[in-house]
């Protein structure tokens, strides 16, 4: 770290804009320290007006700068597979120790949280001569997605996924990874996963193995739980009864939770219901991309409103049929009966 300054680094695109400046406002609104926040945010296509509209954020204690990705990547488009959910943009935290070798360790945040404390107190943690500090995938080390984690299990070469942790939030040790070759080790386990189930997230907990100073859950509170995948998958995994201690630490983690990460396929601008999400509007509500916020979620409810399949689908056939995957079972609702079938391996 050179003096008193925090870098931190973010990476999104115009289509995540909104958020990402919803959680670069709770984190700047949050830091009591009085240390010099280096915001660094990594980008393919972010517009001018919101780099400009990001840079109102500025103040003596807030810096931001931006990084084109582009020419940086591109020479390495072929080791990336991407699909609509992992773009490019997901990839781009393999760079960092590349980008930032004059500093000791950099804070990587994803764009679809809350931060609710100092976010400085990360450069003060003690993680050794670990490559990362993150927290776990609370979600697949749980294994509540016990079907993703059969796949892991496969592809990772692993008996224990206990310890895999989840990528959105990370203390990189810029030192130690620089003398790793991370970044091509990187590529190298890439080219080795011929199918990641969580594009990046997987090569990190393969390349990092061992390396990994685990955090306390509160400094990465993931809502995947609360999400409608998470809910249907919720019986079958408080049927163990294991499985019980661990689900009553997690809701407890929300508490005092210093970051809210909304994991999952569930956010608060898509589904406003999603608990916890309130914590996401309370800072936007104060923020000039709220209304953005507030059109582009219902444009999206309209385009599916107007689209008559979509109106039949969600109006008239899920009302007589619908089958829906629920843990171990496919769960069948017909006329109102509801028949639960156990599904195959």
């Amino acid at each position: 770290m050179l003096g008193n300054n925090c870098p931190i680094v973010f990476a999104f695109d115009d289509n995540f804009f909104e958020c990402g400046y919803v959680a670069i406002k709770s984190m700047i609104d949050n830091c009591t320290s009085g240390s010099f926040l280096k915001i660094f945010i990594l980008y393919s296509d972010l517009s001018i007006d919101n780099i400009e509209l990001l840079k109102t954020l500025s103040n003596s204690n807030v810096e931001f700068n931006f990084i084109k990705m582009d020419d940086i990547v591109k020479s390495y488009a072929g080791d990336l597979i991407l699909s609509p959910q992992w773009t490019v943009t997901t990839y781009y935290r393999l760079w960092i120790p590349q980008l930032f070798k004059d500093y000791k360790r950099v804070i990587y945040l994803d764009s679809d949280l809350i931060v609710q404390f100092d976010i400085t107190e990360f450069m003060q943690l003690d993680i050794g001569n670990n490559y990362v500090a993150a927290v776990i995938d609370q979600g697949i080390a749980s294994g509540l997605q016990s079907e993703f984690s059969r796949y892991l299990y496969k592809a990772l070469n692993t008996n224990d996924l206990s310890e895999y942790f989840n990528a959105g939030i990370l203390i990189m040790n810029i030192e130690e990874l620089i003398k790793f070759d991370f970044f091509n080790t990187c590529m190298k386990v890439r080219r080795e996963i011929k199918n990641p189930g969580c594009a990046d997230q997987d090569v990190l907990n393969v390349v990092c193995q061992g390396k990994v100073f685990f955090m306390d859950w509160v400094n990465n509170a993931q809502t995947v739980f609360f999400s409608e995948y998470g809910k249907n998958l919720l019986p079958d995994f408080l049927a163990i009864p294991e499985n019980i201690e661990f689900y009553n630490k997690y809701l407890n983690i929300f508490k005092n939770a210093k970051i809210i990460h909304y994991t999952s396929g569930d956010k608060p601008w898509t589904n406003p219901g999603l608990k916890y999400a309130d914590r996401f509007w309370a800072v936007a509500r104060n923020t000039p991309v709220y209304e953005s916020i507030i059109y582009s979620a219902l444009r999206k409810d309209n385009n599916c409103k107007s689209n008559l399949r979509g109106k039949i689908k969600y109006s008239f056939l899920e009302k007589i049929f619908s089958l829906k995957n629920q843990g171990k079972h496919k769960v069948i609702c017909l006329l109102g009966m509801k028949l639960k079938i156990k599904r195959k391996k």
